[in-house]
């Protein structure tokens, strides 16, 4: 029975470290406020559009994509899709083959004298 508790415990103690936050940051021009947990991140800004405030929660923000400036997420543009889907590589073209060299003799085994 003590290692249930022990058990509850150390999962109570887990979740506890994962939703308390570790760090609040407050950037006074912008009037910007993040706050910071292990399994959450809130981030308050002001609102642009009707004047009130912003309020935007991440949930296991090391596991989301990383997000462009904008919010948007970043996408890797691509001039010329054909050649990605390009065929006309060989295997060969890729791997070199092996030289077609003569392999070379192995040496002589030494003579046993049975005397």
């Amino acid at each position: 029975m003590k290692i249930w508790k022990a058990l509850a415990a150390a999962l109570g103690a887990a979740a506890a470290a994962a939703l308390i936050p570790y760090k609040v940051e407050k950037d006074d021009e912008t009037n910007v406020t993040t706050v910071k947990a292990l399994a959450w991140t809130a981030v308050k800004s002001p609102n642009g559009e009707d004047g009130g405030t912003k309020v935007d929660v991440t949930f296991l923000p090391g596991l989301a994509p990383a997000a462009a400036e904008d919010g948007e997420p970043e996408e890797e543009e691509v001039e010329d899709e054909s050649e990605l889907y390009d065929d006309s590589v060989e295997l060969a073209d890729i791997i070199p083959a092996p030289s077609a060299k003569e392999p070379a003799e192995a040496p002589a085994a030494p003579e046993i004298d049975p005397a």
